[in-house]
């Protein structure tokens, strides 16, 4: 397992205020055969429903036409600083890789 997926699963389900929108991370792992076979793994912030009435939220909104959830999967920084907050040990997760 590589230490993205380690991050991705300690942070999933916890609940997290991202940029003025209250929500959860979510993390999802799928199986795609085209273009090729392989596994995405993805970790995603999902406004709730306070989340989706904050003014950070709307304005977003405005702007794109839709609702909108943030795609951390790539957001290396983001997501240690998250994992640091939580209390990710990543000192005994890089002992035993």
């Amino acid at each position: 397992m590589s230490i993205n997926q380690t991050i991705f699963e300690f942070l999933d389900g916890r609940t997290v205020t991202l940029d003025g929108v209250h929500g959860e991370l979510r993390y999802e792992s799928y199986r795609a055969v085209y273009p090729y076979e392989h596994v995405r793994h993805t970790l995603v912030h999902k406004p709730s429903e306070k989340g989706q009435r904050s003014k950070a939220y709307l304005s977003q909104r405005r702007e794109l036409g839709d609702d909108w959830q943030t795609d951390l999967t790539n957001s290396i920084e983001r997501t240690t600083d998250l994992a640091l907050q939580f209390g990710f040990d990543f000192e005994t997760v890089l002992e035993k890789s």
